[in-house]
């Protein structure tokens, strides 16, 4: 066999190999991935402990994803590492690393719950509960359009492929509850149920394609935002859709266990610094460098954004607590110290990263403490009844104005909520 096969070889970072070495004797890799970064000038004096490092953690995992501080070109321009790096080195790279990637899995996941959860609520309360499509044997009323149905979505191609996706994918396909127990044992699936299995990328898409009625309510379910001010409104949901994005590529490379140290990721466009800045203050930056963050969207505005969307100064904290344990163990560390500044410095991450972030949701505490009397205060006001006409897109303070009298059907009276929520405008006259 192995002389039908002469010029076949297979090329690795570590070695090649021919097909006839593996039938000539057994293939080692972890020997070849040795002597691969001896060549390199990996300083290795115990074996062992790299054999147990390379079988643990596979080289490409290990020395292709935390070789980047301590590589350089030599005269052949061969990439060598430099002088005195050991394995360790990697390793406690690989080690800062886990930690962020620890943080990140367990509060996105708080982060995709409250945006399911607003979803599933918003689009029960808009639309209905009917899972099924009209022509569906199994549909219990086929006179109502199923939740899913692009009438009630933005009519885009984009609508319709992620309908469909969410459709095949999760509602006819998953083996997941509670979507698969209610498709099995009950006549429809809610969707506060669906979106309890729907993953937090497609969850993403299913927010961008909602009409602008339940955009504005999730987007200031999460930041303190005058809905009443359009200007406002429209960068808040543009700061909250560019956060999500971050959000879901960081925990995708968190998910697969790849180098959260060097991601950053490209959005269509850069996010405004007036609109950050008003969210989580002017200190989030050191001086002068704000355009050098925002320019990567690396691990820090990662942890920005986590920071952001956290929901609540309780989870913020507790976030925060979790950063500022890790900070203090290795920076007060001799072992560590070294190496951790290192890592910040390739991730982006300010050196005092922990005080920023802790300064950042204190302003945006008090923010959400000013929105919340805002609110309180406005409700108030909006539980107050209008008038308007039917097919009127306009509303009254009161049924004597002007404009509504000599008119041949009666106002309808309504609270000012819910002529605001209906999308009708103040009427200029009596208002």
């Amino acid at each position: 066999m192995c002389t039908r096969y002469p010029s076949i070889v297979f090329k690795h970072d570590w070695g090649v190999f021919s097909l006839k070495n593996i039938f000539d004797k057994p293939y080692a890799p972890v020997e070849h991935m040795i002597k691969k970064l001896k060549d390199k000038k990996l300083v290795i004096t115990d074996e062992n402990t790299v054999v147990k490092f390379l079988n643990d953690f596979g080289y490409n995992r290990l020395i292709n994803g935390y070789k980047r501080p301590f590589v350089q070109k030599n005269i052949d321009n061969l990439e060598v590492f430099s002088a005195g790096v050991t394995i360790d080195d990697l390793y406690s790279l690989y080690v800062f690393d886990s930690q962020f990637r620890e943080v990140f899995l367990a509060n996105v996941l708080q982060i995709d719950s409250h945006l399911g959860t607003l979803l599933g609520n918003l689009v029960a309360q808009n639309y209905n509960v009917n899972s099924h499509k009209d022509n569906d044997p199994k549909n219990p009323c086929p006179q109502i359009p199923s939740y899913l149905s692009s009438k009630y979505y933005q009519n885009t191609r984009y609508a319709r492929s992620t309908l469909d996706h969410i459709r095949k994918k999760i509602l006819n396909s998953t083996k997941e509850n509670p979507t698969a127990y209610y498709r099995n044992n009950k006549n429809h699936v809610p969707p506060w149920i669906l979106v309890q299995n729907i993953p937090f990328g497609t969850l993403i898409r299913f927010y961008k394609i909602q009409k602008d009625i339940i955009k504005n309510t999730v987007v200031t379910s999460f930041l303190p935002c005058n809905i009443n001010n359009v200007n406002e409104l429209s960068n808040t949901k543009q700061l909250f859709l560019q956060a999500t994005e971050i959000l879901r590529n960081f925990r995708n490379t968190a998910a697969h266990s790849s180098p959260m140290y060097l991601k950053n990721v490209t959005l269509d466009n850069v996010i405004s610094k007036k609109t950050l800045f008003k969210y989580l203050g002017k200190n989030i930056f050191p001086v002068g460098d704000s355009k050098k963050y925002l320019s990567d969207n690396k691990l820090y505005i990662a942890l920005l954004s986590l920071i952001l969307l956290a929901g609540d100064v309780g989870h913020r904290k507790f976030i925060l607590s979790r950063l500022r344990e890790l900070d203090d163990a290795y920076k007060e560390s001799d072992d560590y110290r070294n190496n951790y500044l290192l890592y910040l410095e390739y991730a982006n991450l300010p050196i005092d990263y922990v005080q920023r972030l802790t300064i950042a949701s204190e302003h945006l505490y008090k923010l959400e403490k000013d929105g919340n009397n805002f609110i309180l205060n406005e409700s108030i006001h909006q539980m107050e009844t209008v008038y308007t006409l039917k097919n009127s897109a306009v509303f009254h303070a009161t049924c004597d104005c002007s404009r509504l009298k000599n008119r041949c059907n009666p106002p309808i009276s309504l609270p000012e909520q819910e002529a605001i929520s209906k999308g009708l405008r103040k009427c200029k006259n009596c208002f």
